[in-house]
């Protein structure tokens, strides 16, 4: 009860603060038009960041409406794109860069010659940003040896799970049916870092079947010729003709909800990340995780997971044999990513988000 109480008052005491200083938190919202990115991405976090700020912040994708002597957040500050900010505009700039994976990776992430001078101007960019948030350690560290930036710049605010998974409203997708009673499943990208090809490999060893959620296996009548797409690509070769592997394209939130519900397991062995939010996903349904053992997840998961050679895939198939098999260990892991993706909530999301940007 106090400390309900004690946050409580913080927000009251921070809705005061802005009402003095007469700020206005504006958000940028890129994908206003983008139905189904809404849930997925970056659609995902602007969509956190509205469920935790409805309150408090405006959301708008025109900047020509916008009060200049506000704060303003750049949601996803993206390198290969054209600079969203170029020079002070608002009483105070905060971009918020997810991870820099691509620019970790350049050889798996080719952007050619306009996005290589897209990130030269980004980068440039930095400078009038007067404060850098991340989703994590990881992606710190990352930012201060890649792109250079004062570490006392950059604060971590770890993301939070949105209102569907909270409420915990389920729906029976049609696609499924008494042969698929029993599945693990993938949710994500397909981009090289996911690791989907030695994912595939590790899956038909298990002979499992596996049920891939996202909107970029959809693939039908669709050539894949973008260079990112070059690991998809062969994790489709892999698994053509395959009838293990479910790819249902779009779900729903509550589908969703209910396919993480009923999986034995969540799969996420990315050679790299910059947080994990299948981990917490899984979690919030009591479903356990075969994450890979890199250090972001081993900040994100901590214990509460099986961990998997990113390298190698009959590692990644024996602990997910071994997941599939053990039913206790299943319950274990299960209850335990449960109680840790508790401790990503909306109010510590909300609570530290406007703490850093009022500070």
């Amino acid at each position: 009860m106090f400390q309900v109480s004690c946050y409580t008052l913080y927000v009251i005491f921070l809705y005061f603060i802005l009402k003095i200083m007469d700020k206005r938190i504006i958000i940028f919202d890129s994908v206003i038009e983008d139905q189904m990115s809404r849930v997925r991405g970056i659609g995902r976090y602007i969509k956190l960041l509205k469920e935790a700020l409805k309150n408090d912040a405006i959301f708008t994708d025109n900047l020509e409406e916008t009060f200049k002597d506000s704060i303003f957040i750049n949601p996803f500050l993206n390198f290969f794109m054209p600079p969203l900010l170029t020079k002070k505009l608002f009483a105070k700039q905060i971009a918020i860069i997810h991870d820099v994976i691509p620019l970790k990776y350049k050889r798996h992430f080719p952007v050619g010659i306009k996005g290589y001078f897209n990130f030269i101007r980004n980068r440039k960019s930095l400078s009038i940003y007067d404060l850098i948030i991340t989703d994590s350690n990881v992606s710190k560290t990352d930012l201060i040896k890649i792109l250079k930036i004062d570490e006392q710049k950059i604060k971590v605010v770890y993301p939070s799970l949105t209102e569907n998974f909270q409420e915990n409203e389920a729906k029976k997708p049609s696609f499924i049916n008494e042969m698929l009673e029993k599945y693990i499943i993938y949710v994500g990208d397909a981009t090289w870092n996911k690791n989907l090809i030695n994912l595939a490999k590790a899956i038909k060893n298990t002979g499992l079947k596996a049920i891939f959620i996202g909107k970029v296996f959809d693939i039908k009548n669709k050539n894949i010729n973008h260079p990112w797409q070059k690991d998809l690509k062969q994790f489709l070769n892999i698994t053509k003709d395959d009838e293990n592997y479910i790819f249902p394209g779009f779900v729903s939130d509550k589908e969703l909800v209910w396919l993480y519900k009923n999986a034995l397991l969540n799969m996420l062995v990315s050679y790299d990340e910059g947080f994990g939010f299948s981990f917490l996903e899984a979690g919030s349904q009591k479903t356990p995780s075969v994450l890979s053992d890199i250090p972001v997840f081993r900040e994100i998961a901590q214990d509460n997971a099986l961990f998997a050679k990113s390298d190698n895939w009959q590692d990644i198939s024996e602990k997910i044999k071994l997941l599939a098999k053990d039913k206790n260990l299943r319950d274990t892991l299960g209850a335990e990513s449960y109680e840790r993706s508790r401790f990503f909530s909306k109010g510590l999301f909300k609570k530290n988000f406007l703490s850093i940007i009022l500070s």
